[in-house]
């Protein structure tokens, strides 16, 4: 009987362990899916767009007001749904607008 407990132990362990294991690489293959998915991009400029008019629930109508405005994309945000602009950044050495929120990707 004690003989039985042990091999019944150690082959939990060994299952504990190959779980381990098993978790292990299921989360660093996560982690390099993620990272390899990013791309590497520069600074995006965003701005609350001009033109729209009342309140942003429709992504696409902001992305079709933006780009009439010369932005690359536009999307609904905040508690007041405004329509946010973005489009990256301009490389220049003058000082950032005020308009603009810069962010680094």
């Amino acid at each position: 009987m004690r003989l039985t407990l042990t091999s019944s132990n150690k082959h939990q362990k060994l299952t504990t362990m190959g779980l381990g294991i098993k978790s292990a690489r299921l989360i660093l293959q996560f982690l390099l899916l993620i990272f390899a998915s990013q791309e590497c991009k520069g600074r995006t400029c965003r701005s609350a767009s001009e033109n729209f008019k009342g309140f942003c629930f429709v992504d696409q109508n902001c992305r079709i007001v933006c780009s009439q405005e010369g932005f690359t994309d536009g999307r609904c945000e905040g508690i007041w749904r405004r329509c946010v602009c973005e489009k990256p950044c301009e490389s220049s050495s003058s000082p950032p607008s005020s308009l603009y929120l810069y962010y680094d990707d």
